[in-house]
């Protein structure tokens, strides 16, 4: 190693630890200075995954435990020097599609959600930000507001676009802010309870799930269908799958064997309640987008290739 090949102490600084763990687990604010996930170590349906303003993580259902170094050489499988290099050049993969996570500097609140919500509601939201944001989505701003969809300047420290998680009264249970810098997912409130939902989603025959609520958005465009989106893969709140008995499910996954086990894993809830079960997936999931190089992976991905 080169003599001008910055020191430990350099990288650590230099490698928040929530944005290296968020190209793996998807993470949400959990109190001041701290942030959660379902711990990528082990098998669990309830988070015990958890990172501190001190930059060390702590899994209470295994025990694994580290700072950003221990974390990448136990998740990519390699030693602490290897684990060094790679945090020093910038060479850790994306395995995921999951977003960047805040910071755990910014993940602690200033304001309740329900008061940055009845805020933003108040505000104009086509010309902000947020509407902005969207549009380079391929959303426009009157369906995202037609939605619910709000903007926030200052949600947890970023401004965000802010998605409302409903229970089955259509009451707000919980918020999901994607900052429109950076894509960062940052969800307040027992989002486990509750879904993102287009107007009318509970009481349409036809009802499409997805993960994000920009994918739940996408899908309402391309296809006119009612659509839910579970903010996070491993959300399905108890009261959902009895509301659909007899209706038609499309469960909009991802085109890969992710997407895939996703689907195995829900269909049985929706079947055991007597719903028609079917996956859906981008018909043009892996072409490349002219416009952006990238290749379609979501939903989202889709629309702006259809666009």
């Amino acid at each position: 190693m080169s003599s001008n090949f910055p020191d430990t102490n350099a990288i650590r600084s230099q490698n928040d630890l929530a944005q290296v763990v968020g190209r793996y687990v998807e993470l949400e604010v959990a109190g001041a200075g701290r942030l959660r996930g379902c711990c990528p170590f082990h098998s669990e349906k309830t988070p015990s995954f958890y990172l501190f303003s001190h930059q060390h993580f702590k899994c209470f259902g295994c025990g694994q435990s580290g700072d950003v170094f221990d974390f990448v050489s136990k998740m990519e499988g390699v030693s602490f020097i290897e684990a060094k290099k790679r945090l020093g050049n910038g060479a850790l993969p994306c395995p995921t599609h999951i977003p960047a996570p805040p910071t755990l500097t910014e993940a602690k609140p200033t304001r309740s959600w329900r008061e940055v919500l009845q805020k933003s509601a108040l505000l104009p939201f086509e010309g902000s930000k947020g509407a902005e944001y969207l549009q380079k989505r391929g959303i426009p701003p009157e369906v995202a507001k037609r939605c619910g969809v709000r903007f926030a300047g200052n949600y947890l420290g970023r401004a965000s676009v802010l998605f409302a998680i409903r229970g089955p009264t259509g009451k707000t249970i919980a918020v999901q802010g994607r900052a429109i810098s950076g894509d960062a997912k940052m969800t307040v409130g027992p989002r486990k309870d509750g879904l993102f939902m287009t107007p009318g989603a509970l009481e349409s025959r036809r009802i499409a799930i997805a993960e994000a609520p920009i994918d739940a958005l996408s899908l309402l465009l391309l296809f006119d269908v009612s659509a839910v989106a579970t903010c996070g893969s491993g959300n399905l709140p108890e009261w959902f799958p009895p509301l659909l008995s007899g209706k038609d499910i499309l469960i909009a996954t991802d085109a890969d064997n992710a997407g895939e086990a996703y689907f195995e894993a829900w269909k049985p809830h929706f079947e055991q309640h007597g719903a028609n079960v079917r996956r859906l997936t981008a018909p043009n999931a892996g072409k490349i987008n002219p416009k952006t190089g990238k290749p379609v992976k979501d939903w989202n991905d889709e629309l702006l290739l259809r666009k």
